[in-house]
């Protein structure tokens, strides 16, 4: 879970095209991110990629660390008060799966 405070994190169409953009299919094509848009108490924005996730170092330098084959993401922006809320669950595509209804559970009970 990321909060950056007031103006900052961008908005969610540009961290969604940004998480998506992570991912390549096995022959290094972009891959079609499952996106949804809810409304409710909060309106949420919701991401499903996955693939061979390719990772940033984060802006620590170096090199940039190894591809990471059949890995899945799911994501999630929440518009708070005065900031953009953002929830990123990345994993090996098992793991994160098999957690999809405790995170969509986590999701649902935000107010």
């Amino acid at each position: 879970m990321f909060y950056f405070g007031p103006g900052q994190g961008g908005d969610a169409q540009a961290n969604v095209a940004r998480w998506a953009s992570m991912f390549t299919t096995p022959d290094g094509r972009r891959v079609e991110a499952n996106v949804t848009e809810t409304q409710g108490e909060r309106p949420i924005t919701r991401i499903e990629a996955s693939g061979t996730y390719h990772p940033t170092s984060m802006g620590f330098g170096g090199d940039p660390p190894a591809p990471r084959p059949g890995y899945m993401l799911l994501g999630a922006i929440v518009p708070g008060a005065d900031a953009n809320w953002f929830f990123r669950c990345t994993g090996p595509l098992r793991t994160v799966a098999s957690r999809r209804p405790e995170f969509d559970r986590m999701l649902a009970s935000i107010r």
